[in-house]
């Protein structure tokens, strides 16, 4: 009787340290995702600005 008891709380103990990690696993997968996708943002702002400077074009009174 004394040993399930301990094997009990042994395997709670388990059970609580994995639940533990598998929260820690998803917030630092979501603070992951998080700056990936800022970084992708900043990148497709950046190529906009550039493309924009790109294509803007200044036409004359005689094209016109």
């Amino acid at each position: 009787m004394y040993q399930t008891t301990e094997m009990r709380d042994a395997s709670n103990d388990a059970n609580g340290l994995l639940k533990i990690l598998n929260d820690r696993k998803n917030e630092i997968g979501l603070k992951d995702f998080m700056h990936q996708a800022s970084f992708i943002t900043e990148r497709l702002q950046s190529i906009t600005v550039d493309m924009n400077r790109v294509l803007e074009t200044n036409i004359s009174e005689d094209d016109w």
